[in-house]
C-alpha cells in the first residue's frame, strides 16, 4: 500500500492507473462545460476530468490512522489486483457544480470499507457508494445529458491501495 500526501482526514483508494475505459469516457465531456472552481474561495480545489482513476475504499480516517495500520487491519480482505465492474454512469449536483461518475460493482471494496469502519475516523457518509469520477461540470443539465448519451459497462483492474 501507497502512502501519499499527509491530508487532515485520511482516504484510501483504488488505483485504476492505465484505465483506458475512463480516459475514453472523459475525453467524450465536453471542454465547454466543465468547471474550473471558483477563485473567490480559499480553498482552491482541482476541478475539470478527474486525472487519476481511482475508486474511493474509505474518506474519514483521522490523523495517525497510516498506512501501516490500515494495511494490517484490512490484511484478511487485501489482494494485490483485483476486478471493479462499472455498470453505469450517474451525476449528483453539488451547490456549485455538478459530478459525472461511474457507478463501481465490487464485493470486496464493500468488505474493505467495512473493515475501514472500525479504525479511528470521523466519515461523513453513511452509506458506501463506490464510484470513479470522470468530471466537474457546470450547473444546467450537461451532466444528465451526458449520463444519458454514453455508457457502456466495463471492467478495470485495481492496480493497489493508495492511503493519502
Amino acid at each position: 500500500m501507497d502512502e501519499g500526501t499527509v491530508y487532515e482526514k485520511g482516504c484510501l483508494m483504488a488505483d485504476l492507473g492505465g484505465c483506458q475505459e475512463q480516459h475514453d469516457l472523459r475525453a467524450l465531456v465536453d471542454e465547454d462545460y466543465l468547471y474550473s472552481g471558483d477563485e473567490d474561495k480559499e480553498e482552491l480545489e482541482e476541478y475539470g476530468v478527474e486525472e487519476w482513476p481511482h475508486v474511493t475504499v474509505f474518506y474519514g480516517f483521522l490523523p495517525g490512522v497510516g498506512a501501516d495500520r490500515v494495511e494490517e487491519h484490512i490484511k484478511p480482505q487485501k489482494q494485490p489486483r483485483f476486478s471493479i465492474l462499472f455498470n453505469r454512469l450517474g451525476f449528483f449536483e453539488n451547490e456549485d457544480y455538478d459530478v459525472i461518475y461511474v457507478n463501481a460493482e465490487s464485493n470486496l471494496l464493500h468488505q474493505i470499507n467495512r473493515e475501514c469502519w472500525k479504525l479511528p475516523n470521523e466519515c461523513p457518509y453513511s452509506e458506501y457508494r463506490p464510484h470513479m469520477t470522470l468530471a466537474y461540470v457546470k450547473k444546467g443539465g450537461y451532466a444528465k445529458q451526458f449520463v444519458e448519451q454514453h455508457m457502456k459497462p466495463f471492467m478495470a483492474k485495481c492496480n493497489k491501495l493508495v492511503l493519502e
